[in-house]
């Protein structure tokens, strides 16, 4: 039984757990890591020393990339395969902006060196038949922060087994080329604000399959 002579102040519990008092105190707003104890007149938080490893777990998730809803959910499933498999789900999702970094880097290098770059993408008109998507709408305050989006389709899809892929390198030339050529052909994209006319990317080879430059992806925008 812990007592109260036990217990730490927040800022003791904040040296060993290496998490910030104000971080502590967000994390007690959102149910995250709650003070064993909070006294009723001065709200004065004091946490138990068993509560150290909650907060071991709670740094390590955070400095991987997870929220603070994704944190809240994967604290009740350690030991279980929900747990390996939403750290798993995250390290595929940092590869992939590690690739979309480097993108932006050779991307860099290029605006840099201005010359002739090596064509590896093929334009062509095709088809796409109709297919099921998963979708999820929210509105954010910059492209920048979605996200806060992705924190919560992710464990969605890996409810349902599906693995999201992407992006991946030469993207952004791809969407480029694209508008260069409709411009010159005189065609327009569709814009009737369904799930239909929305830019998508078909993964053919993904990371599992072959090196960053063995990757196969289509670039799709639909027309009108």
């Amino acid at each position: 039984m812990v007592t109260h002579t036990d217990l730490m102040t927040i800022g003791e519990f904040s040296s060993l757990s290496r998490l910030s008092v104000r971080m502590l105190r967000h994390y007690d707003a959102h149910g995250v890591l709650v003070p064993e104890h909070v006294d009723a007149h001065s709200g004065y938080r004091r946490y138990a020393p068993a509560q150290l490893r909650d907060a071991a777990d709670i740094r390590n998730l955070r400095d991987v990339g997870l929220g603070v809803s994704a944190i809240t959910a994967l604290l009740a499933a350690r030991g279980t395969s929900t747990w390996t498999d939403a750290l798993a789900l995250q390290r595929c999702t940092l590869v992939e902006e590690l690739h979309a970094a480097r993108e932006r880097l050779s991307l860099i290098d290029r605006m840099l060196t201005p010359g002739e770059i090596p064509m590896t993408i093929q334009l062509n008109r095709t088809a796409v038949p109709a297919m099921t998507v998963v979708a999820l709408r929210g509105t954010v305050p910059s492209y920048s922060d979605e996200g806060r989006l992705w924190e919560r389709l992710m464990p969605a899809l890996q409810q349902q087994g599906i693995r999201p892929v992407g992006p991946y390198t030469q993207i952004s030339q791809a969407h480029d080329l694209i508008v260069q050529r409709m411009e010159a052909e005189g065609l327009a994209a569709r814009q009737d604000g369904t799930l239909a006319s929305k830019v998508f990317n078909r993964y053919l080879v993904t990371p599992d399959q072959a090196a960053p430059e063995d990757l196969v992806t289509e670039v799709c925008r639909p027309l009108a």
